[in-house]
């Protein structure tokens, strides 16, 4: 998991990125809310910096990823609460 957060690196082509982040909505749909809330350090480092530098199509897929899965974890942890604002804000 850590591995697919690292080939969101702003440097790797979108193209990449397209296909990481449907990997990312596949995982999340079969490992279910417990276990993304366990292992929400492995993928909010590569998916919340992108929002920043990734292309127009790729942040819309990442946002619908956010909003889809992670958002409605995001009340119960106040750090990622923060990550997020600030990824979206800066």
């Amino acid at each position: 998991m850590r591995r697919m957060a690292q080939a969101l690196d702003p440097q790797i082509p979108a193209g990449v990125h397209n296909q990481v982040l449907e990997l990312f909505s596949l995982l999340f749909e079969r490992i279910g809310q417990n276990r993304i809330m366990a292992d929400i350090w492995c993928f909010t480092p590569g998916i919340f910096p992108l929002i920043r530098s990734g292309a127009t199509d790729i942040r819309t897929k990442i946002l619908d990823i956010i909003i889809k899965y992670i958002l409605p974890l995001i009340s119960n942890i106040p750090d990622i609460q923060k990550a997020f604002i600030i990824s979206v804000i800066v």
